[in-house]
């Protein structure tokens, strides 16, 4: 693909977010190998926006059980993570 090409692409990209077509865009291929997505643009775009969205729930998840007094060990087993990691990462956003 050209440079100019996938600029163009790039812009019509950029449209609002919607869950709902990234997990057709990256999941119903795995459940109908026919429906593959064959365009990686596409594909990326779709995985970008997903963990944008989860790593929002898991914040809002940390915010509500940190006000509910869960301590940072716990919020870090929850999350499979250490007391530490779980603090670094979202101590600053609270």
């Amino acid at each position: 693909m050209t440079t100019g090409g996938l600029s163009s692409r790039l812009d019509r990209m950029a449209t609002p977010f919607d869950p709902a077509t990234a997990c057709e865009t990256l999941f119903l291929p795995l459940a109908d190998p026919k429906r593959r997505e064959t365009d990686p643009l596409r594909a990326l775009q779709a995985a970008h926006d997903l963990r944008i969205m989860v790593g929002l729930a898991e914040l809002g998840a940390v915010r509500l059980a940190h006000r509910d007094g869960w301590t940072w060990p716990d919020i870090g087993r929850c999350l499979a993570i250490t007391k530490q990691a779980a603090q670094q990462r979202f101590g600053p956003l609270l």
